[in-house]
């Protein structure tokens, strides 16, 4: 059957197409995976950038300005529960506000 022919069966049916929840539920996922890998790529960018900028920063600023602020930092590097703690905490207050609501539940 042509397309033509497919399109004037379509036009001249007296009812309305069959529902197909399965389309529609694979359709929503591929737009919901599209705007995640959207999002995704959107921080990494920012986060590159972010990260280049504090690196530009801080050679400019010399290394002994680096070695004074992080001077205090010794016990906080060697503690390595301390550290998780603190990446699991910034995870818990960060990611709600990055990520959709819709991944999220």
């Amino acid at each position: 059957m042509s397309p033509n022919e497919k399109l004037t069966s379509f036009l001249m049916a007296d009812q309305a197409p069959a529902f197909d929840p399965g389309f529609i539920a694979g359709l929503e996922e591929r737009m919901a995976r599209d705007r995640l890998l959207s999002r995704l790529w959107q921080l990494a960018v920012l986060a590159i950038a972010i990260g280049a900028v504090c690196f530009g920063l801080a050679m400019a600023s010399g290394p002994q300005v680096l070695a004074t602020a992080f001077s205090g930092m010794d016990g906080v590097i060697e503690t390595p529960g301390l550290l998780l703690a603190a990446i699991i905490v910034a995870a818990g207050v960060y990611l709600p506000r990055i990520l959709p609501r819709a991944l999220i539940r």
